[in-house]
């Protein structure tokens, strides 16, 4: 399963309120921070 395909899931589900999909995001961007930082 692609992130796109995820996204599509979480956009057609009106059960899934937006801002867990955009808490996923940031929790994705915070992982992606500090393996950059070290």
């Amino acid at each position: 399963m692609s992130f796109t395909d995820l996204f599509k899931i979480h956009r057609t589900d009106d059960r899934t309120p937006i801002p867990i999909l955009l808490l996923m995001v940031l929790l994705f961007a915070l992982f992606t921070f500090k393996m950059f930082d070290g």
